[in-house]
């Protein structure tokens, strides 16, 4: 493949990439899922980062099961994987999207997949306000 042809390529993904996040963000519904999602990341990473400063020690309880008590702990600095995961499920659901390519099915597929992804960090944020209750409550 020569140079040309490969800069042609890429020149059409660009503009179809651009055409794409026109249609993702010209859909109010997933403004309001993007909104959401900012909203929690932000209390997401709020809540790690007073977790993180005010564990006394280097010991963070991240899991409790009622029938054996603790059963998983680990270092203090692990509370940030939560946030970061929930990053994650926001940026592949973006990638996913851009993939798929605006298309006839781009409103049901957006909803579904920015959907799941307000979902996913509303779990994460349930998590971490479990692993506060645990280690403070």
């Amino acid at each position: 493949m020569s140079y040309s042809q490969f800069y042609g390529r890429l020149q059409n993904w660009r503009l179809q990439a651009a055409g794409t996040l026109k249609d993702l963000f010209g859909l109010s519904s997933n403004r309001l899922y993007l909104l959401a999602i900012l909203i929690i990341q932000g209390a997401s990473w709020w809540l790690a980062t007073y977790v993180f400063r005010a564990i006394a020690g280097n010991v963070l309880i991240l899991h409790y099961n009622v029938d054996f008590g603790i059963d998983l702990i680990g270092a203090p600095n692990l509370i940030f994987y939560f946030p970061s995961l929930g990053m994650l499920f926001l940026v592949l659901s973006l990638i996913a999207l851009l993939i798929l390519g605006s298309g006839r099915n781009f409103k049901i597929q957006s909803h579904f997949l920015l959907g799941g992804a307000v979902l996913s960090n509303l779990g994460v944020l349930s998590a971490l306000v479990l692993i506060y209750l645990m280690n403070f409550r």
